[in-house]
């Protein structure tokens, strides 16, 4: 459990922390054009544009805010449509910021058409109200993504209907208003206390499981109690249902920011969580295996046991940096094709020592020898 809350610290404290006219439709520039300019704001992209305004928004400067709408409303105005924005997507987005599109183009696929993207929708009594962002020029400026002057045609009547009181008013006003890192007292505590609820909730379940996992080790052994295969399974299971349970808790979360944040912490934990215990149960298997082998004092069937295990665990590291990249916003695909072209290239090098290398597996894993 100790280890689980250290690693969660360590992946919190390791998150960053993130004047408007109406635009006409830009074409697309090319992509040297988009590279050399760069918006300040991080407007360039739909995730950009999205969670810039939510952080400015969460910090209480909606003067910056407002610069990520496609108004010609007077700053006042404009800044109060920025906070009831924040507040109809905090409330109602249906939709995860974090996925939106990290290209300047933005989703090609989205069937919303081109220099257009939705974030997501609300569910209203007037009906659906989409959030959109739009792609757009203003003079010799490059391109940005804004939010739709449709979408903020309908902010304030939806504002209107889900502006209920919130979940704050419940404690007292030093919490409300009393701030650490741009985050209210009261949301310090509520994230506080719903951690160390799925802490304990993951240990709870980890443990029911294993008790559950020590009949069918019994079984398989044949030693009563022998819990060596399920030790080393403790502590990834209880990666893997914290990563779950902070999802959950994410979900609910009181923010659309916080809900992206948890969405991928909870990411970031089920990935290690999963590959540690994949490690783990290798391990398990290589150890029975290789006590089995050593009965039979089969000396070279051994050595390949150890080359595949090593070769597994290897795998294992190399696919979770991949998924971890993914959702880094690193394009995964590219770097895997650098790799084919130079693995190609390793391998016609060395193809006499590749074809020495598995004619050796292979007569080991024949016992011919």
């Amino acid at each position: 459990m100790y280890r689980s809350a250290s690693l969660l610290a360590l992946l919190l404290l390791a998150q960053p922390s993130h004047a408007q006219l109406p635009l006409a439709l830009a074409p697309k520039p090319p992509a040297s054009t988009q590279a050399a300019q760069q918006d300040p704001l991080g407007r360039d992209t739909p995730r950009g544009c999205v969670l810039g305004f939510l952080k400015a928004a969460d910090q209480g400067d909606y003067r910056q805010a407002a610069q990520y709408l496609d108004t010609a409303a007077a700053p006042a105005e404009a800044e109060e449509l920025a906070r009831q924005l924040q507040v109809v997507i905090n409330r109602g987005l249906v939709g995860n910021v974090d996925q939106l599109s990290r290209s300047p183009e933005g989703a090609l696929k989205d069937g919303v058409g081109n220099n257009r993207d939705q974030v997501g929708y609300v569910e209203t009594s007037f009906g659906r109200m989409n959030i959109l962002l739009d792609r757009g020029q203003h003079g010799t400026a490059p391109p940005i993504w804004l939010f739709s002057p449709e979408t903020l045609r309908d902010v304030p009547r939806t504002f209107e209907e889900i502006n209920a009181p919130g979940f704050e008013r419940y404690f007292p006003r030093p919490l409300r208003e009393i701030r650490l890192l741009s985050l209210p007292l009261w949301r310090w505590l509520t994230i506080i206390l719903s951690l160390g609820l799925a802490l304990i909730l993951a240990s709870l379940v980890t443990r029911g499981l294993i008790t559950l996992l020590r009949g069918t080790v019994h079984r398989l052994t044949g030693h009563t109690a022998d819990d060596r295969y399920l030790l080393p399974l403790r502590q990834p299971m209880r990666l893997v249902l914290l990563a779950l349970a902070i999802r959950l808790q994410g979900a609910v979360a009181l923010s659309a920011l916080a809900r992206a944040f948890w969405a991928h912490v909870a990411q970031i934990l089920a990935i290690a969580g999963i590959s540690w215990l994949l490690i783990q149960f290798s391990d398990i298997v290589s150890d029975r295996r290789s006590r089995q082998l050593v009965r039979r004092q089969s000396t070279g069937q051994i050595a390949v046991l150890s080359l595949a295990h090593r070769l597994f665990k290897i795998l294992v590291l190399f696919s979770a940096l991949a998924f971890l990249l993914h959702g880094a916003g690193v394009n995964v695909s590219a770097m895997l094709a650098g790799l084919g072209i130079g693995g190609i290239a390793l391998a016609l090098a060395a193809q006499k020592t590749l074809e020495d290398l598995f004619g050796g597996i292979s007569i080991i894993s024949r016992k011919s020898v």
